[in-house]
């Protein structure tokens, strides 16, 4: 079906976006840089970490990163690339505001749902020209980790590999505002992962 279909490329296209946050963030981890808020602890275990845990982390069917445009200015004078961000930082913006800003134009619920932006972020994006998206990259503290209000859904993401934990975790992905992992059941959250069903 064509619904089923398109599903799909969305999801694709998630994990795509969540391949070169990984990616950008491994290289600040790698070179002792903030992370974008990502926990320390965290940030450690993906110095070393290896293709294939990338991998996994990547295919979690929603974004590994937030996108906030709420405090995003109108109009603003941008310095030049090297001077305010480098230029890794500034092509990922673009790729993950291009794909923001086709998703919350074709299908906002989407947009919501696997980037979890804010009602006032899809708003945004789809008042905003094509052409403004260069603009929008320069915004101070566009992008962030997700889970960040959360300090052990990062651990649990990288530690855990059973499907019965892997389904728990996209359960709290898909959340709309994600609860503290810690304030759920330990047995259930983490502990007793292994017999959940």
């Amino acid at each position: 079906m064509a619904s089923d279909r398109r599903r799909a490329d969305r999801l694709e296209e998630i994990r795509e976006l969540n391949r070169l946050f990984l990616a950008y963030v491994q290289v600040c981890a790698r070179h002792g840089r903030p992370c974008m808020g990502l926990p320390r602890r965290a940030a450690r275990r993906l110095v070393e970490a290896q293709p294939e845990t990338l991998e996994r982390l990547a295919q979690l069917p929603a974004a590994l990163f937030r996108l906030d445009l709420e405090r995003a200015p109108g109009t603003r004078d941008r310095a030049a690339p090297e001077q305010h961000m480098d230029r890794m930082r500034l092509s990922l913006a673009l790729t993950i505001l291009n794909s923001a800003w086709h998703m919350a134009r074709e299908r906002g619920f989407e947009a919501r749902m696997f980037l979890h932006l804010s009602k006032t972020s899809v708003r945004r994006l789809r008042v905003t020209p094509l052409s403004g998206i260069p603009e929008l990259a320069y915004t101070p503290n566009l992008l962030r980790c997700a889970f960040v209000e959360s300090r052990l859904t990062w651990p649990a993401l990288f530690q855990r590999e059973e499907p019965e934990a892997m389904r728990m975790l996209t359960l709290i992905a898909l959340q709309p505002k994600v609860a503290p992992i810690e304030r759920a059941s330990n047995h259930l959250a983490l502990g007793g992962l292994r017999s959940y069903r």
